[in-house]
């Protein structure tokens, strides 16, 4: 946890680090490896708009989404679960990963009262965090399917 904090705080300066956040975060991933619950193959760590700049389309269930931006996977998904009416705000609030971090509240905060960071609203008034990275959105996104029942394979991007 120290040298991962050490290294979190050279490369993101401006970000004030939770030590429980980070050592959550560091559990979270040591049991996804220990389990094989991780994705097969790992993520890139890209920029959260690089994939998406210009238009895509989403596919969720069959329905298509043009989106611009790599948050906006999170967000089509969230309204696309809002509409089938599995996501209502007695859900809330929704963790798809362990940790402190909510990805979907009533209000723009985490468990720990720290607001989020890029905070949308949602269609229905609640609140869902899209300071993510674009592989981290494809995986919330799914992640959130998955959370509400619907297999994460009903995601895909053209």
């Amino acid at each position: 946890v120290l040298v991962f904090e050490q290294r979190a705080k050279e490369r993101l300066p401006k970000y004030t680090h939770d030590k429980a956040e980070l050592e959550a975060f560091l559990l979270e991933r040591l049991r996804d490896e220990a389990t094989g619950t991780r994705a097969e193959k790992p993520l890139p760590a890209t920029d959260v708009a690089d994939e998406a700049r210009g238009s895509r389309t989403v596919l969720i269930q069959g329905e298509s989404y043009q989106v611009g931006y790599s948050y906006e996977y999170l967000v089509h998904t969230a309204n696309h679960l809002i509409k089938a009416n599995k996501l209502k705000p007695s859900d809330c609030p929704v963790q798809v990963a362990r940790g402190k971090r909510y990805l979907i509240n009533t209000k723009p905060k985490h468990s720990n009262n720290v607001p989020f960071r890029a905070p949308k609203v949602l269609s229905n008034g609640l609140y869902i965090e899209t300071h993510f990275s674009t592989a981290a959105a494809k995986d919330y996104a799914g992640r959130l399917l998955d959370r509400f029942g619907f297999s994460q394979d009903s995601f895909k991007i053209e």
